[in-house]
This record gives C-alpha cells, sequence and structure tokens, in this order.
C-alpha cells in the first residue's frame, strides 16, 4: 500500500495557497472558523506558467470572494430574517385588526405603544456593547473577564427590571389620566413584561449566537421571536379573549 501523507500548510498568501494545494480551507477572523473548502483542479507538477492559468485566477478570485464578503452574506441573512419577522408582525396585525374591530383593536395599539415605551430603558445597548468584549474574551479563553461581563449585563437586567415595576405600576394611572380607561394602562403592563421577557433571553441567545458566529441562527431567532408572540396572540384572540387575548398572547408567547 502506497504511503500517502496529507501536509497541512498555513498562509495569508493567496497565490501560494492556489500554487501549492489540492484543497484551500477558508478561514474567517476570530472567533475563527471555516468559511469555504474550495477543491484546487490544477494539475501537478505546478511550475510557475501556472500563473497564467485562467483556473489559477478563478480560484484566486473565489478566495479573495469568500474573504471579502462574508460580512455582506451575514447582514443579507440577518436582513432576510428581520424582513421575514417583520412581514408576520404586520399580517398578524391585520389578523388583530379584522378580528378587534376598530374600537378594540385602537384600545390595544395604545396598550402596545405604552408598553413599547419600555424599550427605552431596558438596557439592550449594553448586550451590544458586550458582544465584542465577550468575543475577545471568549478568543483569548479569557474565561474571568466573561464572567465579569456577564455579570455586569445581569446587574443591568435587574436595574431595568426595577425601573420596570415602577412603571408598571403608573400605567394604570396613565392610562385612566389620558385615555379614560385603567384597562389601557393593565394591557400595557401586559407588554411591558412580554417586551422585558422577550428582549432578556433574546439578548442573551444573541450573544450566545454572535460569540459562536452562528449567523442562521440568529436570523431564525429573530423569525422565532415575532412568531411566538404575535402568533400567540392571534391564537387567543380567535379563542374569544379580546384585547386581553392580544396583549397577554405576547407574554406567552
Amino acid at each position: 500500500m502506497a504511503f500517502k501523507p496529507t501536509i497541512l500548510l498555513i498562509t495569508h498568501n493567496i497565490e501560494e495557497a492556489v500554487h501549492l494545494a489540492e484543497k484551500i480551507a477558508v478561514f474567517s477572523q476570530k472567533p475563527t472558523k471555516v468559511i469555504e473548502i474550495i477543491d484546487n483542479p490544477l494539475p501537478y507538477p505546478r511550475t510557475v506558467q501556472i500563473l497564467k492559468d485562467e483556473t489559477f485566477h478563478q480560484i484566486k478570485d473565489k478566495i479573495q470572494y469568500f474573504r471579502q464578503h462574508k460580512f455582506v452574506r451575514q447582514a443579507a441573512i440577518l436582513q432576510s430574517g428581520s424582513i421575514a419577522g417583520n412581514f408576520f408582525q404586520a399580517l398578524i396585525g391585520v389578523f388583530l385588526a379584522r378580528l378587534l374591530q376598530p374600537h378594540l383593536f385602537g384600545v390595544y395599539s395604545i396598550a402596545i405603544g405604552l408598553g413599547s415605551l419600555a424599550a427605552l430603558f431596558l438596557g439592550l445597548g449594553a448586550f451590544t456593547a458586550a458582544a465584542p468584549l465577550v468575543s475577545e474574551s471568549y478568543v483569548k479563553k479569557d474565561y474571568r473577564s466573561i464572567q465579569e461581563i456577564l455579570g455586569f449585563l445581569v446587574n443591568i437586567i435587574l436595574l431595568t427590571a426595577i425601573i420596570g415595576i415602577a412603571y408598571i405600576v403608573v400605567l394604570p394611572w396613565i392610562g385612566a389620566k389620558f385615555y379614560d380607561s385603567s384597562m389601557v394602562g393593565i394591557y400595557a403592563g401586559l407588554e411591558v413584561v412580554a417586551l422585558f421577557i422577550s428582549s432578556t433571553s433574546w439578548s442573551f441567545l444573541y450573544l450566545g449566537f454572535q460569540l459562536v458566529d452562528k449567523v442562521k441562527g440568529m436570523a431564525k431567532l429573530v423569525v422565532g421571536d415575532q412568531f411566538a408572540r404575535y402568533g400567540s396572540a392571534l391564537v387567543l384572540v380567535l379563542a374569544g379573549f379580546s384585547v386581553f387575548g392580544a396583549v397577554s398572547g405576547q407574554v406567552v408567547g
């Protein structure tokens, strides 16, 4: 049996890789993962004349494409997930408007609007700022720093929870004062609870997917969040729970 050793070469020179290798693995930046594995059909022996070969330049251009356009592909995947989630949310909104009729749908819309103001103090920016720090610490295997960052995020969540509770307490008064109905404030309070649960769990999961560079998982998470929240709302309205069902469905989802 002939001995056929496998040799692994590491290089930052694309031409060198195409000149020498049978298979070329293109790696991403840190956290490192394989973007693409490209077969190289160029025959051996390979002399300097191969630099003029059309196939050589096609493989070289392909490698450059994957290196330069990875970010574009990731952004496109995330954007497609966002578009799909927003489309589903809008579609469910159409059905809710039809089922609730103008008056009750108006109450629902006001409650959602008041509840959504909680996003101003939910501390989502902390997760955005922490993502690159966690990624850097993960690459360096600095697990103590990761624990400290996660501990900071937990403190932010506790702080926003306290602010959220205070906001929920005053929402019935706001509803009675400005809309002549304390129920509007109660419904808005349910939306605050739903938004807090969703944003907190979503942010931790999003951080995890970002850490391991699972862009498709992040896109699925965006769609799944909208599907669970607004799908549950639609089911409860169909079950006869009216505005309460539409709002509490956000919590259930």
